[in-house]
C-alpha cells in the first residue's frame, strides 16, 4: 500500500505509513521510498561498494557512507547504527528511488524519526540542496531561520514563537533553495522536538503522552497543529544561537562580520555526504547567502523560562530598517 506525503518540498510515496507526517492526495512523485525488512532484502551483487571517508565521517562512529558505480550512475548507501541493528539507506543514481532496510526489532517510531530527520537531510544534500541545522519561523511572510548546534535551543525558540501566534515551517532542518535570484525555505512537518525542561515550561499543567523522538532518548514531539506553515517562504534572516555564560542573562542580538560564513558552514546539515567539488559549490553558495541575507548572533541564557524574551529580541531586531549591511 502506498502512502503520500509532502516533506521539504518533495512529494513522497512511501510503502509504509509514517506517523509523523500527514497524508496528502496522490500527485506527481518526487521520491519513492520502499521499506524492506533485513530478512527479506536481497543485495545487488553486481554493485561493488567503496567506503567514503570524508573528514566529517571520520568523527562519526555510527554512520558509514558508501558509493558504487553502475551503468546508471553512482549509487549511494548510508548505514546508521542503532540500538537495534543497522538502518541501511540505498539511494539510486536518479535520487528518486530509495530503499530503507531495517531489522525486525527496529521500532517504527525510530524509523519515522530517522526518515524525517537525517535520512531526508542526506537525500536533500545529495540532490544538491543547501540544508542548515536550524528551525524556521514565519515572521511577516518571510522565513526566519534559527541556526545552532545540538541543544542550542532552536526547537524551544520555534515553539515559543508558535505560542506567540507565529507559524513554524520546519524544525531541525532548514532546506534552502535558490530560485530566480532569491533564497527560499521549504516547509518540513508539523512537529517540534522538545527536551524535558522545555516541555515542563510549555506544558506545566498538562498530563500529555508525548511521542518520543527516539526510543532511547528523552526528547519528545510536540504537535504544531494550526501553528504549522506548509508552503515555501522567501528567506528573511538567519540568527545564530549562542548560549551566554550568564544563567539568567538578558538575551541580545549581536552583529556578525566576516566570520558569519564560518558559522554558517559549521552549521550545515549532513555535509558528510558531499564530495569535495560539491563542498566547494556549497561554500560558494553559502558565501552568497551570507552577503545577501542578514546573519546575526542571538545570545541567550541557559534559563529556558526566558525563551519568550528571546523571541521579542528577534522581533525587535527584525523591525529595524532593511538594507543595512549585515555587519551593522
Amino acid at each position: 500500500m502506498s502512502h503520500y506525503y509532502r516533506l521539504y518540498g518533495l512529494s513522497v510515496n512511501s510503502s509504509r505509513k509514517i506517523e509523523l507526517l500527514d497524508d496528502v492526495l496522490p500527485s506527481t512523485v518526487d521520491l519513492y521510498v520502499t521499506w524492506v525488512r533485513t530478512a527479506m532484502w536481497i543485495p545487488d551483487t553486481s554493485l561493488v561498494w567503496q567506503q567514503v571517508l570524508t573528514r566529517q565521517l571520520r568523527k562519526k562512529e555510527r554512520i558509514h557512507f558508501y558509493s558504487a558505480e553502475s551503468p546508471f550512475g553512482i549509487h549511494f548507501r548510508i548505514s546508521f547504527t542503532t540500538r537495534h541493528g543497522n538502518l541501511v539507506v540505498l539511494i539510486h543514481p536518479d535520487k528518486i528511488n530509495v530503499t530503507i532496510v531495517h531489522s525486525d526489532d527496529e521500532p517504527e517510531s525510530n524509523m519515522d524519526s530517522f526518515f524525517v530527520g537525517v535520512i531526508s537531510g542526506c537525500i536533500m544534500r545529495l540532490r544538491g540542496l543547501l540544508c542548515l541545522h536550524g528551525s524556521v519561523v514565519n515572521v511577516d511572510g518571510e522565513a526566519v531561520v534559527l541556526v545552532g548546534k545540538k541543544k542550542s535551543g532552536k526547537s524551544t525558540t520555534a515553539k515559543a514563537f508558535a505560542n506567540l501566534g507565529f507559524k513554524v515551517l520546519s524544525d531541525d532542518i532548514a532546506v534552502i533553495k535558490f530560485i530566480d535570484g532569491d533564497f527560499f525555505v521549504e516547509p518540513g512537518y508539523p512537529k517540534v522536538r522538545l527536551r524535558p525542561q522545555p516541555l515542563t515550561v510549555f506544558y506545566p499543567d498538562i498530563a500529555y503522552e508525548f511521542v518520543s523522538v527516539y526510543s532511547h532518548r528523552d526528547s519528545k514531539y510536540s504537535d504544531l497543529g494550526e501553528s504549522f506553515w506548509g508552503t515555501p517562504l522567501k528567506l528573511g534572516a538567519i540568527y545564530l544561537l549562542d548560549e551566554d555564560n550568564d544563567a539568567d542573562g538578558i538575551p541580545f542580538v549581536k552583529p556578525t562580520s566576516a566570520e558569519r560564513l564560518v558559522y554558517l558552514h559549521s552549521n550545515t546539515f549532513a555535509s558528510y555526504v558531499l564530495s569535495p567539488p560539491e563542498q566547494k559549490r556549497e561554500f560558494e553558495l553559502l558565501g552568497r547567502l551570507a552577503v545577501e541575507t542578514p546573519v546575526k548572533h542571538l545570545h541567550f541564557s541557559r534559563n529556558v523560562k526566558l525563551v519568550y524574551q528571546q523571541c521579542e529580541v528577534i522581533l525587535s531586531d527584525l523591525k529595524k530598517p532593511k538594507g543595512e549591511s549585515p555587519d551593522n
